[in-house]
């Protein structure tokens, strides 16, 4: 949904790491109808030989949710959003390790 709140941006607000395990602390802010907000989020990242397996992100969707209904212009964007396509383009965006 980055493109519904373009001027995106986190701050790393905490991290700790073991072998397996990496917690990041994250604090997103944009804007959304003409008001900042900012969110509070914990992302879970599993390792396997040094590289990430799996990401789980955990946050409250409530004050993102509570934003863009108070922003009618949005509502149509958020009705035809597609969470798929968006991380299918995002993924080919990407750039590409050498190998």
């Amino acid at each position: 949904m980055p493109d519904r709140i373009p001027d995106l941006s986190g701050t790393v607000e905490n991290s700790t790491a073991s072998r397996k395990t990496v917690f990041i602390e994250l604090q997103p802010a944009g804007t959304v109808g003409g008001r900042r907000l900012t969110l509070h989020s914990c992302d879970r990242v599993a390792l396997d030989a040094g590289r990430a397996i799996e990401r789980i992100a955990y946050n409250d969707p409530c004050l993102l949710l509570n934003a863009l209904l108070r922003t009618p212009n949005v509502w149509w964007r958020l009705l035809r959003y597609r969470p798929q396509a968006a991380a299918r383009s995002a993924f080919e965006a990407a750039p590409r390790a050498c190998s």
